[in-house]
Formats: C-alpha cells, sequence, structure tokens
C-alpha cells in the first residue's frame, strides 16, 4: 500500500514518460519499499518479538502481541504518509475525510498484520518485500498502461 505514494506522485510524470525515464523513479520507490519493511517488521517487530511469542513456521496461526504493535505503527505512518495522496485519488467516494482515513488506517492495519505474519512464518523479510514490490510494480503497470 505504501506504493500508492510513489505511485501517485509518478502519475503525472507517468503520462508519456518513457520506460527508461520510469525506471529511476521505480528503483527509488522499491528502495523505500524495502526500508519501511526492514523498519516496521523488521526492528519494531524484532524488538517486540524478544518479549511476546510470534507464530512459528509449522505452528498455529494467531495475531502475536509484535505483530500488532508492529501493523498499528505501520498503519499510522503508512496512513499519514501515503493518506494525503490517496485522498485525492478516493474523492469520488462518497465519504467524509475522517471515514476515509480511517478506512485507510484499517486497510493498512490489516496488510500490516498480514505481512507481520508472513514475516513470523517465513523468519525472513524478503517475502514481504517481495509481495510490496510485486503490487507497486502491477499497479504502476495498470497506471503506466491507462495513460500512455
Amino acid at each position: 500500500l505504501l506504493g500508492a505514494v510513489p505511485i501517485g506522485a509518478l502519475g503525472s510524470f507517468a503520462q508519456g514518460a518513457s520506460a527508461a525515464e520510469l525506471a529511476p523513479a521505480l528503483a527509488a520507490c522499491l528502495l523505500g519499499l524495502a526500508a519501511f519493511e526492514v523498519w516496521f517488521r523488521g526492528l519494531v517487530h524484532g524488538l517486540f518479538a524478544i518479549d511476546f511469542p510470534v507464530q512459528r513456521p509449522a505452528g498455529p496461526w494467531l495475531a502475536s502481541r509484535a505483530g500488532v504493535v508492529s501493523s498499528a505503527a505501520y498503519a499510522l505512518v503508512v496512513t499519514a504518509v501515503a493518506g494525503p495522496a490517496l485522498e485525492g485519488w478516493l474523492a469520488p467516494l462518497p465519504l467524509s475525510q475522517p471515514e476515509l482515513f480511517a478506512g485507510i488506517t484499517a486497510l493498512v492495519f490489516a496488510v500490516g498484520l498480514a505481512l507481520a505474519a508472513v514475516r513470523e512464518r517465513s523468519l525472513s523479510l524478503v517475502p514481504g518485500i517481495l509481495v510490496q514490490a510485486l503490487g507497486m510494480l502491477v499497479a504502476t503497470g495498470l497506471l503506466y498502461a491507462a495513460f500512455p
């Protein structure tokens, strides 16, 4: 979801830009997504995983405290960063600004929980980074195709 920020910023740039012109911007966006994963699923989640039980790769599914805390922090930061960019895209929806931001926060929190579960069960940050990168690349491709 954080990919929506650079995609929104790239929206006007992507119109009429060649793939070669778009590539460095996409690379920078991918690095940003990786940094967010390392920060929230690596550092924040890792600090709480020391003191609280987390999922095991073959164990039962659960929402760990470390996952909930890191997802809540992720949701607040992503909403603060991406909310204004998404607000313009979601303006046609019949929602007030508080409802819109509450919806964005809830959605990002759910995505954060899913990414935390992937991190706990895989014991790696790489799958979460790949999921976010794939989502950003697909969304950018759709945007690029829609506005050639």
